[in-house]
């Protein structure tokens, strides 16, 4: 199906140097959806790879806002799924998602493991990040600066400085991987060492 989407105006990215792991970005983005510290639903998950060996042990795990967003094109439901017209950012509205098919969350997964859409037991539905009507709380609220929140310009302009949020859905590969010995040492194969 070739529909043209408007692209997102801006982009959640992340710093692996900076991440360490607090969770804070958890907490105030459950807290800021749902009234109260709720980890379990919230739109951006950090997920840790203790055994990485690199930097990018902590890896924040934000909708990437995709330019031609699969799980729009797979919900069944009219008007479940929509593009706000302030952000660009593409948005589950609850209120119409009433079968819980999860046919977005599999759309999704089908691309980022893990999938950037949860499902949300009181609400009986799925639900993504919606950019915070532009001024993402995650990003205030990180201790560290390891959050950032771009426009599409420099997206487009300096995208490869975020290697790590954008090149993992192309690549199907979560971080880098060590390949066993070249000589004595481990060597780093990695997607982001060119």
């Amino acid at each position: 199906m070739n529909q043209a989407f408007p692209p997102s105006k801006g982009y959640l990215v992340f710093d692996p140097e900076l991440c360490t792991g607090c969770h804070v970005c958890e907490a105030i983005c459950s807290f800021t959806k749902e009234g109260h510290i709720w980890p379990e639903v919230s739109r951006i998950q950090v997920h840790t790879d203790p055994f990485n060996g690199t930097v990018e042990n902590y890896v924040p795990k934000p909708c990437l806002q995709c330019d031609t967003p699969q799980c729009m094109l797979a919900c069944p439901a009219e008007k479940a799924m929509c593009i706000d017209e302030k952000t660009g950012a593409r948005l589950i509205n609850t209120a119409y998602c009433k079968e819980g098919c999860k046919k977005c969350m599999e759309a999704c997964r089908s691309y980022f493991d893990p999938p950037r859409i949860l499902f949300h037991p009181h609400k009986n539905g799925y639900v993504k990040c919606d950019l915070c009507e532009g001024a993402p709380e995650c990003v205030k609220w990180c201790p560290n600066g390891a959050l950032k929140y771009i426009g599409r310009s420099e997206f487009i302009e300096k995208g490869a400085r975020y290697q790590l949020s954008f090149t993992e859905a192309f690549e199907k590969d979560f971080g880098p991987t060590l390949e066993p010995f070249e000589g004595l040492k481990w060597k780093y194969k990695g997607p982001w060492l060119r």
